[in-house]
This record gives C-alpha cells, structure tokens and sequence, in this order.
C-alpha cells in the first residue's frame, strides 16, 4: 500500500461497545475524535482518527 502525500488524516467510525475494534485501532495509534457529518448526532457510534 502507498500512501499519498496529500493524505493527512485517516477516519474510522465503529460501534462504541466494540471493544476488540477499538482496541485494535488505538493500537494502530488511532486517537478519539469528533463525530462529524452523518454520524454527529448518532450515539451508538464513536468516530477515531489517525494522522500521518
């Protein structure tokens, strides 16, 4: 995989109670972050992001 140089930032929105998921993307360095666009207002979901 290649990344792009005009790539900063990656997302993932995943179940809140999903604890393996989380889990793994914290691992992968991925920080909690602001719901944003269709998931705002939703509150089963927790949204992470990573920057490269």
């Amino acid at each position: 995989m290649v990344i792009e140089d005009n790539f900063k930032y990656s997302y993932i929105v995943t179940g809140k109670n999903n604890w393996a998921a989380i889990n793994l993307y914290e691992k992968l360095n991925y920080k909690l972050t602001d719901k944003f666009g269709q998931f705002k207002d939703n509150n089963a979901v927790i949204c992470m992001k990573k920057e490269f």
